[in-house]
C-alpha cells in the first residue's frame, strides 16, 4: 500500500503529492527562498530545533525546513511515487 505521507524528521509527516523540490538550504537560491518565506509568512520549521539539511518547496508554495539530508527525503518521494532513483 502507497505511504500518504512522507516523514521529514522529528515527528514531523508532509503529503508526498504536495512536494515540488527538495533543495539544500546552503545554495543562494535556498537562502533567497528561505528568506522571502519568513517575510510573507510561508515557512513552516520542522527541525524541532536541529540544523536545517533541506527545503521542501510545496504545491501551496510554503518553504518547510527539514532536519533531514536532501538525499534521504528522495528516497522517500521515490519510494512514495514508486519509482526507483
Amino acid at each position: 500500500m502507497k505511504p500518504s505521507m512522507i516523514d521529514i524528521g522529528q515527528g514531523n509527516a508532509l503529503a508526498g503529492h504536495q512536494v515540488l523540490v527538495v533543495i539544500k538550504p546552503g545554495t543562494s537560491s535556498g537562502k533567497r527562498l528561505r528568506n522571502l518565506a519568513r517575510q510573507e509568512n510561508r515557512l513552516v520549521d520542522a527541525t524541532g530545533g536541529k540544523l536545517t539539511r533541506s527545503l521542501v518547496v510545496t504545491v501551496s508554495n510554503h518553504i518547510i525546513l527539514s532536519n533531514q539530508e536532501p538525499e534521504e527525503l528522495i528516497l522517500r518521494l521515490n519510494e512514495y511515487f514508486g519509482s526507483e532513483p
